[in-house]
């Protein structure tokens, strides 16, 4: 909806007509800005976990290959001991 040219030429009632429907696109634009903050919200959460799971994953790694070695050595042990 394009403004009037002319505002003090519009009637009382074009007035409320015209406030009513930039209160009702005020309404919807609010709503798309929440989903839009929600969305944003949600991918940077994501993004978040993913590198929280990387480095979890990096040090479980870390740790596991010590286990792997000492297990290896405690099985030698025993064959040859």
């Amino acid at each position: 909806m394009s403004p009037p040219d002319n505002l003090e030429g519009l009637s009382s009632a074009q007035l409320r007509e015209l406030v009513a429907s930039l209160f009702a696109k005020i309404t919807e634009l609010e709503r798309a800005v929440a989903a839009q903050r929600e969305e944003i919200a949600r991918l940077k959460d994501l993004r978040i976990r993913g590198e929280i799971n990387e480095s979890r994953r990096a040090e479980q790694s870390k740790n596991r290959i010590p286990n792997l070695l000492d297990a290896t050595r405690d099985a030698a042990a025993t064959l040859v001991g």
